[in-house]
């Protein structure tokens, strides 16, 4: 009987560190999924970046239902004298302090070496216009990937950053204390 106890009693005490392994297996292997994913897309980022396309957040939602607030937007530079209407393109509106506005080109006019542009957001009534030199380059938007910019926007917001600096000001006391219990 005392041979079944013993036995018993070996079987529970291994079971905690089994499961414990297991779990840092599956967190090790967690863990290299992801740093293998922030590479894949580490590398995307500067490839697109050598090529000249460049990621932009939409937030607003002048562009639905084409472009969500939230939308990801892949854009790259083209000669303004190249732009078309129809073509929906990513401009800094002087009237917004220079904000990036993207808009749906409506009509271009050369004029004096400058190409002016009528645009207008899908959703809005009012169209804006504005002008750069003829030979000044104009992001269009070559890609949209749905909802990607949330995450973007969160980490950027209020709530984030202070969550952030709350974490990383609890690690802190956390390895201070552990120290000072140790000594």
């Amino acid at each position: 009987m005392n041979a079944l106890r013993s036995s018993a009693s070996l079987r529970l005490a291994r079971t905690p560190r089994g499961v414990q392994a297991r779990g840092l297996r599956v967190a090790g292997r967690a863990s290299n999924a992801l740093c293998m994913l922030a590479l894949v897309l580490l590398a995307v980022v500067l490839v697109g970046s050598a090529a000249g396309y460049r990621g932009l957040v939409d937030r607003s939602g002048s562009m639905s239902p084409a472009i969500n607030p939230g939308d990801l937007l892949v854009v790259r530079g083209a000669p303004a004298l190249s732009i078309r209407p129809g073509a929906i393109v990513t401009f800094n509106d002087a009237a917004l302090q220079g904000r990036p506005v993207t808009h749906r080109v409506v009509s271009v006019t050369a004029l004096a070496g400058r190409s002016e542009f009528l645009t207008r957001g899908d959703a809005n009534a009012a169209p804006e216009r504005w002008s750069v030199a003829g030979t000044a380059a104009v992001a269009v938007v070559r890609a949209r990937i749905p909802w990607i910019g949330r995450a973007t926007m969160w980490m950027t917001g209020a709530l984030a950053r202070t969550l952030v600096l709350s974490l990383l000001a609890l690690m802190l006391s956390v390895e201070v204390l552990r120290r000072i219990w140790r000594a």
